[in-house]
């Protein structure tokens, strides 16, 4: 993003400028406490219903993960990502914000751990609609030939993320973590 907005936006607001004067971006939180991930997935859920707004930032690489930040308040930051074949994240955490994940093209793939149950994963096809509690230790990646791409939101934003890598490997390392 190329410079702080305010004004019709609120002081020390960040819009992507291909997002700027839409009705969206006048929606974002701003100034109040963090919202919970059914706010969030309403606000990645009407942004992914705009894909004249965002559609030609989209990039996919295939030699690493394509993400940029299209939005940042100081209640909720906005991420669009690009996935090639092969591209995940680590298990992570969120450091505490509540998140949500609309996908928008092709499939991902989430693995979820929690201290107590096996790992569980399952398919994100596009159009799903995923809240994400600030609970959740997860992976999310693209296993599939065809491209794939997502909108996230977190609240608050901005909060250090806690990785797991040896966590699929090792159950007791998560349960340590918890």
């Amino acid at each position: 993003m190329d410079s702080k907005e305010s004004g019709a936006y609120g002081a020390g607001m960040d819009i992507h400028p291909a997002l700027r004067g839409a009705a969206w971006a006048r929606s974002l939180p701003v100034g109040g406490p963090p919202v919970d991930s059914e706010t969030l997935a309403a606000l990645v859920a009407e942004l992914a219903d705009r894909p004249d707004l965002w559609a030609h930032l989209v990039r996919h690489d295939p030699r690493v993960r394509w993400y940029e930040r299209v939005a940042l308040s100081d209640t909720v930051e906005v991420w669009l990502i690009g996935w090639c074949h092969g591209q995940h994240t680590p298990m992570h955490d969120h450091g505490g914000a509540s998140g949500a994940v609309a996908v928008v093209g092709g499939v991902l793939q989430e693995t979820t751990l929690w201290p107590s149950r096996p790992p569980a994963s399952r398919l994100l096809p596009s159009g799903t609609l995923l809240e994400v509690p600030p609970a959740v230790i997860h992976r999310v990646g693209n296993g599939f030939p065809v491209p794939a791409t997502s909108i996230h939101a977190y609240s608050p934003p901005e909060l250090e993320m806690k990785t797991f890598e040896q966590a699929l490997r090792a159950p007791a390392l998560l349960a340590a973590a918890a």
